[in-house]
């Protein structure tokens, strides 16, 4: 959180952080410009009611940006979690996040070079929406 708050300063953009436990952090209906979520893999009893706060908790407007490894993962060995059920689909997603205007949601193979443990083609699903 230290090194997005000295980016934002360098930028001279202002933003909000925090660190919580998703399974327990409440989010406020209508108060976000944007929420984003990388990497962010969680058990779906815990996912599925976040997601949907998710889309409450943006403002009209508000942005979505996500990016998760999908269960076909699993093959590439390059990252991520270990099974299946803490991976995301777009189709799941979609329905998860009703209430979104996609302006990208793919399903997609690229390269992830991010230390040792995440490295390598990888399967990922990416999401980009706006709250209608």
């Amino acid at each position: 959180m230290q090194k997005a708050h000295r980016l934002a300063a360098e930028r001279g953009v202002s933003i909000e952080t925090c660190c919580a436990d998703l399974s327990e952090f409440t989010i406020q209906p209508n108060q976000w410009q944007g929420i984003i979520s990388i990497f962010a893999h969680v058990p779906p009893e815990v996912r599925v009611p976040l997601h949907r706060a998710v889309v409450a908790g943006l403002v009209t407007g508000g942005a979505f940006v996500l990016e998760a490894y999908t269960p076909q993962q699993l093959q590439y060995k390059t990252g991520g979690p270990p099974v299946p059920e803490l991976m995301m689909s777009l189709p799941d997603l979609q329905t998860e996040l009703t209430g979104l205007e996609w302006a990208i949601a793919r399903e997609t193979t690229r390269l992830i070079q991010e230390g040792v443990l995440h490295k390598g083609m990888s399967s990922v699903v990416q999401l980009l929406g706006f709250r209608h």
